[in-house]
C-alpha cells in the first residue's frame, strides 16, 4: 500500500545528512576545479575580474544544489519535527489515558516476537518494572488452565481474520500466586506483504472486582431463586392441601344439602354450584401444577410432559411437541432441573403469548457434557436488536432467564428474524443428581 503523499515526496530526500555533506562539498569541489579549467584557457584578467568570476560560478554552481538538494531536506526535516512532534503528544494523551483508566499496555511484534509491557501491565501482576521477560511465553504461560484454550484460540481467530476485535476475559497468577481477572482487549495494527497479521497491541483492565461483584450477584441469585422455589413449593401445598381439601368439602356438603331438596328449581342451583365448584378444584390443581407440578420430583422430562398434558386443552390453536430422546428417565440435580422447567415456562409462555405461532417445538438433548433446552417458534420473530430495548413483559423475562442460567454456569443464546420464528436455547453443564437426591 502507497502511504499517503508519497508523490510528493523529492527522490533525493532518502540521502542521510552525512551523505548530503559529502554531496555538497564534491560540488564545491567540482565548481572550483571547473572555474580553475576556465581560467586556464582564458586570457588573464584582473584579480578584481578572478574575485567576481569566482563567485559568480560558485553561486551559478550552488544555487541548483541548494533547490536541489538543501531546500527539500529543510522542508523534510521540518516536517519530520511535526510528526516527531505530534507523535509525542500523541503518546502523552495515550499516558494520560492509560494511567486514568489505570489499563497496562502490550505490544506484541510477531516476527521477531519482539513484546512490550508497560509498567503497569507489570505491577497490575505485583511484578516491579523490568522483572518480567518481553515474550509471548510471559502472557501465555500466566494464564488460568481453564482459560488458556479459549484465550488462545480467541487470539487466533482475531489474527486469522475470522473476528474484527480480539476481546478475552481470562486469569492471570500475580507474583504471589493468586489470579487476578483481566480483560483483554487488542487488535492487529499491521500486516505483511502476503496479508498475515505481524503486530498487535491492546489493553489489559484489571476486572477482578466486577468479577467478584458477579459471583456475589449470581449466589444472591441463587438464593433468592431458591427461596422463590421454596415459597412456590409451599403455596402449591397449601393451594393443594388446605384449598384444596375445602373446595373438596364445600361440593361435598352442597351434594348432600342437594338430596335434601324437593324443588327442583333448587336442585338445579345446587348441580351449578357443584360444577363452580369443580372448576374451582380444577383451576387449584391447575395453578398449583404450575407452582411446583409434582412429576418434578420425578425428573424434568415428566413435568415437562405434565405441564403440557394440562396446557394443551387450553391453546386448541397451537401444535406443541416435546423431544427428548435418551432423556426420559434420566435425572439431573434438582437446581439444574428446576432452572431449565423455568426457563421452559417463561420461553414457552412468551410463545404462546407474543409469537402467534402455529407450531412450538420443545427439544431436551445432551452434549457431551452439557445439556441443552430448546423452545423454538415458527411465529413473528422480532429484531435481534430489541433483545436490549424489549418491552417490560418480555425484558423481566429475558434478565431472569439469563440470571437463572448463568448462576449455574450456563448461558442463554436467542436466535430470531422477523417472519421466521424465534428459537431460545438454555446450555447448561450436566449435573447428576447428588446421592441425597437420589434416595
Amino acid at each position: 500500500m502507497t502511504p499517503p503523499n508519497a508523490s510528493s515526496k523529492h527522490p533525493l530526500l532518502d540521502i542521510s545528512p552525512g551523505r548530503l555533506m559529502w554531496v555538497v562539498l564534491l560540488v564545491i569541489f567540482l565548481a572550483e576545479v571547473g572555474e580553475r579549467l576556465l581560467l586556464s584557457n582564458m586570457p588573464p584578467i584582473s584579480q578584481p575580474a578572478q574575485v567576481f568570476f569566482d563567485m559568480a560560478s560558485m553561486l551559478l554552481v550552488l544555487l541548483p544544489a541548494y533547490f536541489l538538494f538543501f531546500r527539500p531536506f529543510q522542508a523534510q526535516w521540518h516536517q519530520r519535527q511535526r510528526i516527531e512532534e505530534e507523535l509525542r503528544k500523541s503518546e502523552q494523551r495515550l499516558k494520560f489515558a492509560l494511567e486514568a483508566t489505570n489499563d497496562g499496555l502490550w505490544d506484541w511484534i510477531l516476527p521477531t516476537d519482539e513484546v512490550y509491557f508497560s509498567p503497569r501491565w507489570q505491577t497490575m501482576l505485583g511484578y516491579e518494572v523490568g522483572e518480567l521477560e518481553a515474550s509471548y511465553h510471559t502472557w501465555e504461560s500466566r494464564i488460568h488452565p481453564e482459560d488458556r484454550e479459549k484465550t488462545v484460540q480467541a487470539l487466533l481467530d482475531h489474527m486469522e481474520g475470522r473476528s474484527s476485535d480480539y476481546v478475552t476475559e481470562q486469569r492471570l497468577k500475580t507474583k504471589g500466586g493468586e489470579y487476578i481477572w483481566v480483560l483483554d482487549r487488542g487488535r492487529v495494527v499491521e500486516w505483511d506483504a502476503s496479508g498475515k497479521a505481524s503486530r498487535l497491541t491492546g489493553t489489559h483492565t484489571d476486572i477482578t472486582r466486577r468479577k467478584q461483584a458477579e459471583a456475589e450477584i449470581h449466589l444472591l441469585w441463587q438464593q433468592l431463586d431458591r427461596a422463590s422455589e421454596n415459597e412456590r413449593a409451599r403455596l402449591a401445598r397449601d393451594l393443594h392441601d388446605q384449598l384444596g381439601q375445602l373446595v373438596t368439602v364445600l361440593q361435598l356438603e352442597i351434594g348432600v344439602f342437594k338430596h335434601s331438596l324437593k324443588d327442583s328449581k333448587h336442585v338445579g342451583r345446587c348441580r351449578t354450584l357443584i360444577d363452580l365448584t369443580t372448576q374451582i378444584s380444577n383451576e387449584i390443581r391447575r395453578v398449583t401444577a404450575r407452582l411446583r407440578p409434582p412429576a418434578l420430583d420425578t425428573g424434568l422430562v415428566p413435568a415437562l410432559e405434565y405441564d403440557l398434558e394440562g396446557l394443551r386443552p387450553h391453546v386448541l390453536d397451537l401444535r406443541i411437541s416435546l423431544h427428548a430422546p435418551g432423556l426420559e428417565r434420566e435425572r439431573l440435580d434438582t437446581e439444574s432441573e428446576i432452572t431449565l422447567f423455568r426457563i421452559y415456562q417463561e420461553a414457552l409462555t412468551n410463545a404462546i403469548k407474543h409469537a402467534q405461532a402455529g407450531t412450538i417445538d420443545i427439544e431436551l438433548q445432551r452434549e457431551d457434557s452439557e445439556v441443552i433446552l430448546t423452545v423454538r417458534d415458527d411465529g413473528v420473530g422480532f429484531e435481534q436488536q430489541k433483545l436490549a430495548v424489549d418491552s417490560k413483559p418480555r425484558g423481566i423475562g429475558l434478565v431472569g432467564m439469563r440470571e437463572r442460567i448463568t448462576a449455574l454456569g450456563g448461558h442463554l443464546e436467542i436466535s430470531t428474524r422477523p417472519s421466521r420464528g424465534t428459537a431460545v436455547s438454555a446450555f447448561l453443564p450436566y449435573r447428576p443428581p447428588k446421592s441425597r437426591e437420589m434416595t
